[in-house]
């Protein structure tokens, strides 16, 4: 939430962040990209696969891919299950 909360008020990417997803994709050069959150399954009620999952992320798109995670913890979906 760290990440995120700092992406809301910034609107950026906190650098310490963005220098490990780089050096992370540099060994791993296509991955998946999904939220993951420590109260995503409770006993009353689930958010996992609520939040977007991007495939195929790569170090071209890992920044706009990053953001659509962030920006789909607002989308309607979730809005209708809160």
């Amino acid at each position: 939430t760290d990440c995120h909360t700092y992406y809301k008020r910034q609107g950026a990417i906190p650098k310490e962040v963005e220098s490990h997803i780089k050096s992370f994709l540099e060994k791993h050069p296509q991955v998946a990209l999904r939220s993951s959150m420590i109260a995503e399954d409770q006993a009353d009620s689930s958010f996992a696969g609520l939040f977007e999952t991007i495939l195929d992320v790569t170090k071209s798109n890992w920044e706009e891919s990053l953001r659509k995670v962030f920006d789909s913890v607002s989308s309607e979906r979730v809005k209708e299950y809160i």
